[in-house]
C-alpha cells in the first residue's frame, strides 16, 4: 500500500521516540485542515514543531494525500538535523542528493521522486536513516551557518540504541554451562584499528533464540543497559 502524509508523520515521529509527546500533543492544530481531534493530530503537530514537515502555502497539510518519494525523504533527511538552509540548489534535487549520500535511499528503486512512496521502501528508507550520522550547528557566522556531522548515529542520538556490526555468536547456556538462560556470548570486534575481537557476554531481552545464529555474523543493537 501507498504511505499517506499523516501515516508518513506517525511514522517518523514513532521512529524518533517522540511518540508520548504525539499524544500529549492532541487537541490541538497546526493547519486548517486537521482537526485537532483527529487521530495524527499529535503526530503532525510534533513533526511540524521539530521542523522535520511542513504544510502548503495555504496554511494545509493534507493528510490524507500520499506522501512523495520527495517529500519523505525530505522529512527524513531533516530528521537527521539538515535545514533547507543547509543544503545549496532546488527541491527535491538538493535534499535526493543528500538522501543519496547518506544512503538513505539505498536499496530503493524509484524512477519518480514526485511518486507515490509505499510501505516497504518507507521502512527500508527509516531504517536506513537510523543508522546515518546526525549533524549539528556549531557556528553563526555572519548570517551563515556553519554544521558538521557528528560520529552519532540517529539510532544512538534519538533511541539510544547503539548497533555493532560483524558481531559473531560463540555461545549459550547449551555450549556454556558458566552462562544463564538470558545470557551470551559473544566475539565484538575491538574498537581500536585492528581485526581483533573481543569476547564478551551480553543479556538478551525480548524473543530471542541464540540457537538460530550460533556461530554466525550478525548485527547486535544494545539498549543503554547494554542488554
Amino acid at each position: 500500500d501507498m504511505v499517506t502524509r499523516e501515516e508518513f508523520a506517525k511514522i517518523l515521529v514513532t521512529s524518533l521516540k517522540m511518540d508520548t509527546a504525539a499524544k500529549a500533543g492532541l487537541g490541538f492544530t497546526h493547519f486548517k485542515d486537521v482537526e485537532a481531534t483527529r487521530w495524527s493530530a499529535g503526530y503532525i503537530g510534533i513533526a511540524a514543531g521539530h521542523g522535520l514537515i511542513k504544510g502548503y502555502p495555504d496554511g494545509t497539510f493534507k493528510p490524507a494525500n500520499q506522501v512523495s518519494y520527495a517529500e519523505a525523504i525530505t522529512m527524513l533527511v531533516r530528521a537527521l538535523g539538515y535545514k533547507d538552509e543547509f543544503l545549496s540548489g532546488q527541491w527535491p534535487a538538493n535534499y535526493l542528493a543528500k538522501a543519496g549520500e547518506k544512503e538513505i535511499t539505498k536499496k530503493v528503486k524509484f524512477t519518480d521522486a514526485y511518486g507515490f512512496a509505499n510501505r516497504g521502501d518507507v521502512a527500508i528508507m527509516v531504517n536506513n536513516t537510523l543508522d546515518a550520522k546526525v549533524v549539528k550547528v556549531v557556528e553563526y557566522t555572519a548570517g551563515a551557518i556553519k554544521y558538521e556531522e557528528r560520529d552519532v548515529t540517529l539510532l544512538e542520538d534519538k533511541l539510544n540504541i547503539k548497533k555493532l556490526e560483524d558481531v559473531r555468536v560463540l555461545a549459550n547456556k547449551r555450549i556454556d554451562d558458566g552462562l544463564k538462560e538470558d545470557e551470551v556470548r559473544l566475539a565484538v570486534p575491538s574498537e581500536k584499528k585492528s581485526k581483533d575481537s573481543e569476547e564478551k557476554v551480553y543479556d538478551f531481552i525480548n524473543d530471542v533464540n541464540p540457537e538460530l545464529v550460533l556461530g554466525e555474523e550478525v548485527n547486535v543493537y544494545l539498549n543503554d543497559d547494554d542488554e
